[in-house]
C-alpha cells in the first residue's frame, strides 16, 4: 500500500522534475519482496516446522538490500540530488554507491552470523550517519545563505522556495535522530534480554517498524508537490476569503504588493472608459 501511495504521489506531477522520486521509488519496490519473501519462508516454516537453509539466506539478503537502499536513498536526499543542485559529481556516485554496497555486505554478514561482524557493521552504519548529517550540515548552510541573498533582493518567491528546503532538510535531521535514539533504546533492551525467549519477534517486528516509519516519513516530507510560493499576508489572506464567500474586498491598504508588474489605471483613462471625455479632446491635449 506505501509502495503504491508513493508512485501515486509522483505519478499525479508529471509535468514536475520528478527523477528523485523515480529512483526513490525502488526503496519500497524491494520492501515488497522482502516482506514476500520472509512471508513465503514463514509459511513454510509452519507447514513444515524446518527452516529451509536457502530461504532463509535469501530472506536475510532481500531484508540487506531493503536496508541498502533506504541508507542509500538518505545518502542520496542529503546529498542535495535534484533538490539544491542538479547534478552529483563522479566522486560523489562513486561514494555513495560503495557505502551503499558496504552496508548491504555488513549487514547481511551481521544477520547471517548471528552478530558475529558486529563491530564491521557499527563502523560502516557510523561512517554513513556521518555523511548524511555533514551533506545536511552543509546544504543547510548553503541554504541559509542563499536566503540571506535572496531576501536582500526582495525575490519572495525565490526565498519562500529556499525556506521550504529548510524546513525539509531540518525534518530529515529530526528523523534521523529520532530513529538512532530508538535503535539505540531497541539495542539496550536486547542487551537486557527484555525481548528473549518466546518474545524474540517483537525485536524484529519493532526493527522493520522503524524501518518503515523513517521511511514514510522522510518520503512524506520530500514527496512531489506543487510549490506554494510565498506566504500571503494577513490582508491578501482576508481579501481571497472575503472574495470567495462573494462580499466586498478590503479597500487597498499601504502594504507592498507581492507582484511584479504593477499596473496603475490613470485618472484620465477611468473617466474615457465612462464616456465622460471627449477622445479627441484628450489627443489634443496630449499633442500639445
Amino acid at each position: 500500500a506505501a509502495a503504491g501511495l508513493w508512485c501515486m504521489s509522483w505519478a499525479r506531477h508529471l509535468s514536475l522534475a520528478i527523477r528523485l522520486h523515480k529512483a526513490l521509488s525502488a526503496v519500497p519496490a524491494i520492501q515488497v519482496v522482502s516482506m514476500a519473501v520472509a512471508y513465503t519462508a514463514w509459511i513454510r516454516l509452519r507447514g513444515t516446522g524446518v527452516h529451509a537453509l536457502w530461504l532463509e539466506v535469501v530472506q536475510i539478503l532481500a531484508s540487506s538490500l531493503f536496508k541498502g537502499a533506504l541508507f542509500l536513498s538518505l545518502l542520496i536526499l542529503a546529498k542535495g540530488w535534484s533538490i539544491v543542485r542538479w547534478s552529483l559529481g563522479p566522486a560523489e556516485w562513486r561514494t555513495l554507491v560503495l557505502s551503499g554496497s558496504w552496508f548491504v555486505v555488513a549487514t547481511f554478514t551481521y544477520q547471517l552470523f548471528d552478530g558475529l561482524f558486529f563491530f564491521m557493521w557499527i563502523l560502516v552504519y557510523i561512517v554513513i550517519l556521518r555523511l548524511v548529517f555533514a551533506s545536511v550540515s552543509y546544504n543547510q548552510q548553503f541554504l541559509a545563505l542563499q536566503r540571506g541573498l535572496v531576501r536582500e533582493q526582495g525575490l519572495a518567491g525565490e526565498e519562500a522556495c529556499i525556506d521550504e528546503k529548510l524546513h525539509m532538510y531540518r525534518c530529515l535531521r529530526l528523523a534521523l535522530v529520532s530513529y538512532i535514539l530508538l535503535q539505540v533504546l531497541l539495542q539496550v533492551l536486547n542487551y537486557f534480554q527484555t525481548f528473549g525467549g518466546n518474545s524474540a519477534w517483537i525485536d524484529i517486528v519493532i526493527q522493520e517498524l522503524l524501518d518503515l516509519v523513517l521511511a514514510a516519513s522522510v518520503g512524506f516530507v520530500f514527496r512531489s508537490r506543487w510549490h506554494t510560493g510565498p506566504q500571503q499576508s494577513r490582508w491578501r489572506r482576508a481579501a481571497v476569503q472575503a472574495d470567495a464567500n462573494g462580499r466586498p474586498l478590503p479597500a487597498a491598504g499601504s502594504e507592498r504588493a507581492e507582484a511584479d508588474i504593477v499596473v496603475v489605471m490613470h485618472p484620465t483613462g477611468e473617466l474615457l472608459a465612462q464616456g465622460l471625455l471627449d477622445p479627441a479632446a484628450v489627443w489634443k491635449c496630449l499633442s500639445v
